[in-house]
């Protein structure tokens, strides 16, 4: 904000008195400029009972206001010199100060000794950074845009610097308290182990032997979970066998993480791991992001083909190679997952097949599918056929253009075909 507004406010003060809603303005506008001399001059002027700031709507608390705002520990102290208090909450972020300063105001403010206030500025890091992964909180979390325009938390590089320095912090604590070692940091190193951006950091807490302290078979799987093989790296250099067998986890996209897991022996071909981790795999990667052939006949066993996937109808779901052949593959990798016509023609518990599902939200790959072998006669456990599914459940509004677009490469007599119903796919269309 304007610093111009705040100097208003403060002039405006030392003329006359400001009725209660310029007050609060003044303590806003304040609260964003870091302005702790007209924060001062509203001393006494403002109810500082939490409470009666939440009776009244629209109105924000002034420390919980300068919390979302990231203000400045000096800016948080001031409302704390002038009667307003910390929430009960984890109040304060890295975004507010230093750790010194952090702990130094958690004494004042909570009236505790540093222990105390030590453990509570860690707990209080702890809950930031769990929701700042997350990218959902109570505090204000600050956001880039990336590339293809989806906001996602930022300020990544400040955030690493300041996490390495409070790994000094902690050591410099954990030496004057030898009973109680490190305190508790695992979800902290476990953010630093999930998100790429935090691999300096990580390096720090490694280094200084921090992480080493907890389970890094856990937050190995933290790292695989969140395709980030730099951090994976990092605690595998010391990691035990034990740790390594610990891994519970799998990558969601990452191809080349999934096929070093495999040759570990940490995932096998052929078992239940393999195929559940296989399963995400194909269900979570982008048709845009890239497959490897070489990788992917790596990971896909000859079982496969004959196991239900998790998605679905529960155990009654759809095997591997009709679950996400079409959205997520080009045709010439179908041969990998679907060897046989058999495959793909596999059949839920309703009596469709994949080519069903695919025809009323994606009837582009139709001609795909019945090019790799899918039945264009088969039918469902109504009788329908897929072009009754095509208009009768597409998720479009389907005209008679897209009809003659998709007889073009589905038998000519299917027109005629008519489901348990006794109806045609025209009836179809042409019911209101």
């Amino acid at each position: 904000m304007n610093r111009e507004i705040s100097d208003y406010y403060r002039t405006v003060l030392l003329k006359r008195n400001l009725s209660e809603k310029e007050t609060r303005e003044a303590i806003y506008a304040a609260i964003r400029n870091g302005d702790t001399e007209l924060i001062k001059a509203c001393k006494g002027r403002l109810s500082t009972d939490e409470h009666e700031w939440d009776a009244n709507e629209g109105e924000i608390y002034p420390v919980d206001f300068a919390l979302k705002e990231m203000a400045h520990i000096s800016t948080i102290e001031a409302l704390i010199d002038i009667g307003f208090s910390l929430p009960d909450r984890p109040a304060i972020t890295p975004f507010s100060g230093t750790s010194e300063e952090i702990a130094a105001l958690l004494m004042k403010a909570r009236k505790l000794d540093r222990k105390e206030a030590v453990r509570e500025h860690i707990f209080s890091t702890t809950a930031y950074l769990d929701v700042f992964s997350k990218g959902y909180s109570y505090y204000r979390i600050p956001f880039k845009l990336n590339p293809r325009d989806i906001f996602e938390p930022g300020f990544y590089g400040y955030l690493n610097a300041w996490l390495m320095d409070f790994t000094a912090f902690c050591e410099e604590e954990n030496e004057q308290n030898d009973d109680d070692p490190f305190y508790n940091l695992g979800t902290i190193i476990r953010v630093c182990a999930e998100e790429e951006e935090l691999l300096d950091a990580l390096k720090v807490f490694i280094d200084k032997g921090i992480a080493s302290q907890h389970d890094i078979g856990w937050l190995m799987s933290h790292a695989i979970w969140n395709d980030n093989e730099k951090a994976f790296d990092l605690l595998l250099s010391i990691a035990s066998q034990d740790n390594i067998a610990e891994i519970n986890m799998y990558p969601r996209k990452d191809m080349n993480l999934l096929k070093r897991l495999f040759s570990m022996n940490v995932l096998l071909p052929g078992t239940d791991e393999g195929f559940e981790a296989l399963n995400h795999l194909l269900a979570c990667r982008d048709d845009d992001e890239g497959w490897d052939e070489d990788i992917l006949k790596a990971v896909m066993h000859p079982s496969y083909t004959k196991r239900k996937s998790c998605w679905g109808d529960g155990d009654e779901g759809f095997l591997p190679c009709t679950m996400a052949t079409v959205r997520n593959f080009p045709v010439q990798y179908y041969p990998i997952l679907a060897p046989t016509p058999d495959d793909l023609n596999a059949r839920d518990k309703h009596g469709r097949t994949m080519l069903y599902y695919y025809a009323g939200r994606y009837p582009y790959c139709v001609e795909d599918m019945l090019n790799a072998g899918a039945d264009p006669y088969d039918v469902d456990g109504d009788g329908n056929t897929v072009l009754h599914i095509m208009i009768a459940e597409g998720t479009y509004d389907v005209t008679i253009n897209d009809v003659k677009e998709a007889i073009k490469f589905l038998p000519e007599d299917i027109i005629y075909k008519k489901n348990k119903a006794g109806k045609t796919p025209f009836d179809l269309f042409l019911e209101p």
